[in-house]
Order: C-alpha cells, then sequence, then structure tokens
C-alpha cells in the first residue's frame, strides 16, 4: 500500500500576538479543500506587561467577532489578561479552560476590570464585558474531547506547570486527512502540580506540529542548591530572607522548607513568615506545602511583627516592594542570608548584590553597606530546561514541525540552533505579524 496523498488545500493558518515573553496569543484558522466555512480559534489573550510592549494591548490579530472559541491554557495574565478587552471588540462565544484556571478567570474579571479602569491600562473594557467573561467561561475535564464541529476537535492534558494548567492537542479532519497541533502554553514536566501528560507510557503514533515556549532558551537544569544553602545559613543561627515571586514559586519554596523540617535539617520552631497578597493568595494555596511554625504576613502590623521579632526565622515574600523593604533592614546584618529565587536578568537588583561584602550598595534610592550574604538561583523556575523539552519530544514518534514562542528573542534563537543540532528537526521562531501554514507533512511561510 503506498504512501497517502496529502491535500494542498488542507492546512492551518497560525499566528502569534507576541514575540517576546507576554501578550501571549495564537490565532489558528484551518482551510479546508471543500470551501467549507473556516473555524476560527484563539488559544490564550495574554496582556503585554513590559512598557515597550503595552501599546500592543489594543490590538489583536484576528476580528474577536470572528472567533468561534478561545482556549486558555492556564491563569497567568500574560496568558488571560486580554480577555475582557476581547469580548469588547465584539467576541460573543465561550472561553473554556481547567475547572480551576475557570475558577480563577471567574473571581479575577470583576477585580480586573475595576483594576483596568483605576489604571486607565488597556485595553480598554466594560462592566458588561466583564459580565461577559463570567458567564462565557466554561470548564473542561482532562482529555474531554470537545468538538467545535464535525471537523475540529480539541483535547486538555494535564501540564505542571502550574495549578490548573493544561496543554491541548487539536485535531483539523477533512475525509481521510488529519492535520495535529500540540500547543503546550508554558510547559513543566513535573513540579508541585503534579506530571505533565507528555510525555506518557507509550508514543504518539500521529504526525505532530509543536507550539511550544521557549523561556529558558537551551540552558540546562541549574543546579538545585536552596536548601543547602539554607540550611547552612540556619545552622550558622542567621536568618534568611526570601525573594520569591510567583505563587507557585512560593509554593516550592514553602515545601523545600518544610522537607528539610520533617528531615531534622532545619528546627521545626523556626518561625516562617510568608506574606499573602495577590501575588500569593493564600485561600488557593496548596495545604501540602505548608511547613511547621507557618505565619501569615498580610497587613502592616504583622508585617512589622515578622521585621521586629528577635527570633532566628525565615521571611518569604512575592511582592518586590515588600521585598526592598525587607531588605533594607537587613542587607547590612552579618546576621542575614538573602536568597534571590527567580532568574538574575543583567542589571537586576539580585546581580548587583553579587559583590564583596563591605560594597556600597543602592537600594531604594538609599545606599547601604552589603554584609548580608546572598545567594541566587534558577532551580524553582516552572519553564522546562533542554533536557525535559527532549523527553517531551521523545513522546512522539513523528514531529513534523516545532513553532517557538513565549520566550525572549535571544532564548528562542538558542534553542532553535540546539533543536536542529539534536533532532534535526525543522524548528520556526514565532514573531508578531508572522503568520505559517501547517499541512499534514510540511510548514510554510502565510501572509
Amino acid at each position: 500500500m503506498g504512501k497517502k496523498k496529502t491535500l494542498k488545500n488542507f492546512w492551518v493558518r497560525i499566528e502569534s500576538a507576541s514575540s517576546t515573553v507576554t501578550g501571549s496569543l495564537l490565532y489558528v484558522k484551518p482551510n479546508f479543500p471543500n470551501g467549507k466555512r473556516k473555524p476560527e480559534l484563539v488559544f490564550d489573550c495574554g496582556a503585554f506587561l513590559t512598557e515597550e510592549c503595552k501599546e500592543f494591548n489594543k490590538t489583536f490579530p484576528c476580528n474577536p467577532e470572528n472567533i468561534d472559541a478561545v482556549f486558555i491554557t492556564h491563569e497567568h495574565v500574560d496568558h488571560m489578561g486580554r480577555l475582557g478587552g476581547f469580548y469588547n471588540q465584539g467576541y460573543k462565544g465561550k472561553v473554556y479552560a481547567s475547572e480551576y484556571t475557570t475558577e480563577v478567570l471567574k473571581s479575577d474579571a470583576m477585580r480586573n476590570y475595576f483594576f483596568m479602569r483605576k489604571r486607565k491600562e488597556d485595553p480598554k473594557y466594560e462592566e458588561k464585558d466583564a459580565i461577559a467573561l463570567i458567564n462565557g467561561c466554561t470548564s473542561i475535564d482532562l482529555e474531554e474531547v470537545i468538538n467545535i464541529d464535525e471537523n475540529v476537535e480539541i483535547v486538555a492534558y494535564n501540564n505542571a506547570h502550574t495549578k490548573g494548567a493544561v496543554m491541548y492537542i487539536v485535531t483539523f479532519k477533512y475525509e481521510k486527512h488529519e492535520i495535529e497541533i500540540l500547543i503546550t502554553g508554558d510547559y513543566k514536566k513535573k513540579g508541585i502540580s503534579g506530571k505533565s501528560y507528555f510525555p506518557n507510557n507509550k508514543k504518539f503514533k500521529k504526525k505532530i506540529t509543536i507550539i511550544t515556549e521557549a523561556t529558558n532558551g537551551n540552558k540546562k537544569r541549574p543546579e538545585a542548591k536552596f536548601k543547602k544553602n539554607l540550611e547552612k545559613i540556619i545552622y550558622q543561627g542567621k536568618s534568611a530572607l526570601c525573594s520569591s515571586i510567583g505563587r507557585e514559586r512560593s509554593e516550592d519554596v514553602l515545601y523545600a522548607i518544610k522537607t528539610l523540617q520533617e528531615n531534622g535539617k532545619i528546627p521545626r520552631t523556626i518561625p516562617i513568615y510568608v506574606e499573602g497578597n495577590k501575588f500569593l493568595d493564600l485561600n488557593k494555596i496548596n495545604i501540602n506545602v505548608i511547613p511547621f511554625n507557618f505565619n501569615i504576613i498580610n497587613d502592616r502590623n504583622s508585617k512589622e511583627i515578622a521585621l521586629y521579632d528577635k527570633r532566628q526565622k525565615i521571611i518569604i515574600v512575592a511582592n518586590r516592594g515588600s521585598f526592598t523593604y525587607f531588605l533594607q533592614h537587613f542587607i547590612n546584618k552579618e546576621t542575614w542570608g538573602i536568597f534571590f529565587l527567580n532568574h538574575m536578568s543583567k542589571g537586576s537588583l539580585a546581580e548587583r548584590l553579587m559583590v564583596e561584602k563591605g560594597t556600597k550598595v543602592i537600594i531604594g534610592g538609599n545606599t547601604y553597606e552589603k554584609i548580608a550574604d546572598v545567594f541566587q538561583t534558577d532551580e524553582f523556575s516552572r519553564h522546562y530546561y533542554i533536557d525535559e523539552l527532549k523527553d517531551l519530544f521523545d513522546g512522539f514518534e513523528c514531529i513534523n514541525a516545532v513553532f517557538l514562542g513565549h520566550g525572549e528573542s535571544e532564548s528562542k534563537k538558542d534553542l532553535q540552533e540546539e533543536l536542529k543540532k539534536r533532532k534535526n528537526l525543522k524548528v520556526q521562531i514565532l514573531k508578531r505579524g508572522e503568520a505559517f501554514k501547517i499541512y499534514e507533512d510540511k510548514i510554510r511561510h502565510s501572509k
């Protein structure tokens, strides 16, 4: 039996709204040989967060009135923050997401509306649009088949990037022909949220095109050193201040501390102060990660208690302003260790504090002598490293092509070159305003 002939008029057009880390939105539109009406889909509808890109929040790469359905991979604002504006510009359909993400979208809809109105942020939308979003949110189960019509089906699979995160396999069908696309969103193999479905125990046999992120580029998994350094600081009788931006990263840090307590590496009696705010919603925190002697910082009074408590302690904050508040009190103290648990970018506060003890440093406009020990690690990243991506790709028998989005241009280029060397894959970088056509067995640029 010969090889099945592909159809030249059967393809799927994709276009990204973003060329950077924020503003994730993928516009997907199939073309069928019979001229049938084309269902138009959007995956993620995120806000641009950097000043140089915020002007892009006003426009979309598609007409929202023509979109048949929106699918959200997870609840981070750079993946769902423009949904109110999408409804305002004419969208009338459903927003599909996991049960957890759906609940977050509903609970945040009015809050985000009032925040947008107060700050005069783009995209502009009205109260009725926030209400439409609440009513449009539709929860889907893992591995549930969503039929857009007889030609398009979508299935959500678990993704360990964050709580409630999913990735989608989208199947476009025409007669006996199929185009399969995996849209991972931000991907992580495993974490506090469990394990991702891919890779699973058996290889996916159909030819597939993978659209994924490139946040960490071609970096290998960094050395896990937080617990070792924290144990050392505590053994020396010092206290610790941890900067942990993001709820999921904070959960990872809390769980690391809890395991140190359970293994007798640090005393259970040391108070753990954790700031609870919009960055770390303590009502939604995973109860299994909470360490012994857990104390919440949720107002000025509890912040001052954490500051002036004379006992050896650990303070974890997710808000940059609060971190600066504590840091100014502790950076010139020999009895403190400062931990940066996020990526250390060039020119960042973390980089500026990686200097010899006794060096003068500027924090919040004031000058201090750096005396405290300072540590930094990338180990708590919720984005995959190159070894995890290799595992993902190994789960598929035949990859048509790979598209890289959600990442800085340098990270995308590094990962593109590495993948070409390792896997001999067709790898394309998604850029804002640049479109591609995905066929059954190839890809092409599109207008």
